[in-house]
């Protein structure tokens, strides 16, 4: 009976500190955006197979003799600006991304040393950090809808890259660039939530 007694008590201490520990904005914020850190490591990356196969692409329509020959040489222009493009984006993806690391970092670094001073939040500030936490997660489920597809599609054009397929390489290559540019609007945001945090916790801290 003592015994019983005893991991009953024990369960109630643990739900309580769970129950506290959910009823901290700043640590349920630290833990969601900890997430979308790690979404944001899963982004496919542009594979250099991809871009030897645009270029090998440009070679052919120049050398392909056809009656729409001057369409094609268009489409196939078009799909490497698309590229290119593609590759920016991604390239500025990664930079920023890094750029958001190094704030969440800051963050995380803030956050522990207000935890340690045992500080007390306004409630204002507390409402705000709940709100900046349900629009992280809001976006990070709507960013984890694109996770694969870039890679799938460009698995689907492997073995692709040909005349006989612009149409299609235009149209998986446009929604790529879609993609990458609804990410770059998820990184730009987590940073500018994770910085609008940040200046929260730091008002707190002694100077």
């Amino acid at each position: 009976m003592k015994k019983l007694l005893t991991i009953a008590t024990l369960t109630l201490f643990t739900i309580v500190l769970v129950s506290c520990s959910a009823l901290d904005p700043l640590s349920t914020f630290i833990k969601t955006a900890d997430s979308n850190v790690s979404t944001m490591e899963t982004f496919e990356a542009v594979e250099t197979e991809d871009e030897t196969s645009v270029n090998a692409l440009t070679s052919q329509s120049i050398l392909e003799v056809s009656l729409d020959l001057s369409t094609d040489h268009e489409k196939v222009q078009y799909i490497r600006s698309l590229f290119q493009e593609i590759k920016l984006l991604h390239a500025h993806n990664v930079i920023d991304g890094n750029d958001v690391k190094t704030s969440w970092e800051a963050l995380k670094s803030n956050a522990e040393t207000f935890k340690s001073l045992e500080l007390e939040m306004s409630e204002e500030d507390k409402d705000a950090i709940r709100a900046a936490r349900q629009l992280l997660v809001n976006e990070r489920q709507t960013i984890l809808e694109t996770r694969g597809v870039v890679r799938d599609l460009f698995l689907e054009l492997r073995g692709k890259y040909n005349l006989e397929n612009l149409d299609l390489i235009i149209s998986n290559l446009e929604e790529v660039k879609a993609i990458l540019e609804q990410r770059a609007a998820y990184i730009e945001l987590f940073g500018t939530t994770i910085n609008e945090v940040n200046v929260i916790v730091i008002s707190y801290l002694p100077e």
